[in-house]
């Protein structure tokens, strides 16, 4: 079958999705991508000069965007009105209102970036998510007058799970409606386990 130029790209873009999320920017092989893309490796480097360029195409974008949504207020805020909120339902619709906002986010791409850049240019993007993560957290534990003592090593340790999980999720579901469900449900219970971790225990204050 022969395909123009731009559906070749876009389908070695796509076979180079697949592998690099299967098998990780070290094991992956650029003429089993071919072979999956349907064209040649002569085809493949008419558009790509190595494997680490096809692989900044497929995730380059995908940091910027994480970072650009970690910055972004729209559903933080509805958190930081639910500080004071226990209702598990209230979240729950708040999440369910919002879970289109995190979906173009944790994507298969977002799984290459953070757990199979070893070896390219991207592979401390897990440092660079889990910094991102844990200051926002921070900022937002101080602007609700968190008690927690070693705010900094706390939030540490619930970027890593939080992000952790994600991953897991993506890797074991991919996309699509259950990935998505159990999304909903890990941010959640992280969300509502955070709010529990930053007022302590009947507001001891002590924690």
């Amino acid at each position: 079958m022969q395909y123009k130029k731009d559906e070749v790209k876009k389908k070695l873009l796509e076979a180079g999705e697949e592998e690099f999320y299967l098998y990780g920017f070290k094991d992956s092989s650029v003429r089993r991508l071919v072979k999956a893309a349907g064209t040649t490796i002569g085809n493949f480097y008419n558009y790509f000069s190595n494997k680490e360029e096809i692989f900044g195409e497929v995730v380059g974008s995908e940091l910027k965007q994480i970072n650009n949504f970690i910055s972004s207020h729209e559903f933080v805020d509805e958190a930081d009105v639910l500080f004071n909120e226990t209702e598990t339902t209230v979240w729950d619709k708040v999440l369910s209102d919002s879970v289109g906002m995190f979906m173009p986010v944790f994507t298969k791409r977002f799984y290459i970036l953070i757990a199979c850049s070893g070896g390219t240019a991207y592979e401390n993007s897990r440092e660079q998510v889990l910094e991102y993560i844990k200051t926002h957290f921070v900022e937002h534990a101080l602007e609700n007058g968190s008690i927690v003592k070693n705010i900094e090593d706390t939030a540490r340790v619930l970027a890593h799970e939080f992000l952790e999980g994600i991953l897991f999720i993506i890797k074991n579901h991919g996309e699509g409606s259950v990935a998505e469900t159990l999304i909903k449900n890990h941010i959640l219970f992280f969300f509502m386990g955070t709010m529990g971790i930053l007022k302590g225990p009947k507001g001891r204050d002590d924690v």
